[in-house]
């Protein structure tokens, strides 16, 4: 896909250097030429450094059984890094937020995530992780603890 389409202003770089922005996101990808059936090939010609530390996070988690919490685009675009390296890293990530971020749907679209918060935020920063927090919690304590029909001893019709 052409970077012109998928690239945003981030938090909010003026609206006359997006040209630039996307121009050197062209110029890198032609200039390294990662082939996009390798995630690792990917990250070290045109990722930064940011995105292999979050890939590595998430790939860490998958590892000890962790889940960890993808929150907008750049962490999208490190957790599409992770599963490209190990697949079953995907059973271990949680969406958080659908970042309003130009490129955040194709990333979220492509991965099968379904963010269930929807704020029309795109400040990164882990906002949408952190309000997220307390309803995974929530999730979590629901599944774990709250009684089964069959606890209760009531018949299900």
């Amino acid at each position: 896909m052409d970077p012109g389409e998928i690239t945003g202003v981030g938090a909010n770089l003026a609206e006359d250097m997006m040209g630039n922005k996307v121009q050197t996101l062209r110029d890198a990808i032609a200039i390294n030429k990662p082939d996009k059936n390798d995630a690792l090939d990917v990250l070290a010609k045109v990722g930064g450094l940011e995105i292999a530390a979050m890939a590595g996070v998430m790939l860490a988690g998958a590892a000890a059984h962790v889940p960890v919490v993808v929150d907008g685009y750049i962490s999208t675009a490190s957790a599409a890094i992770a599963i490209g390296m190990k697949p079953e890293v995907k059973d271990y990530l949680i969406a958080s937020h659908a970042s309003d971020e130009k490129g955040a749907s194709f990333g979220s679209d492509l991965l099968g995530f379904a963010p269930f918060l929807h704020m029309n935020m795109r400040l990164g920063e882990g906002s949408g992780a952190a309000l997220s927090f307390m309803i995974i919690d929530a999730a979590v304590a629901m599944n774990r603890d709250m009684a089964t029909y069959g606890d209760v001893n009531m018949d299900v019709v």
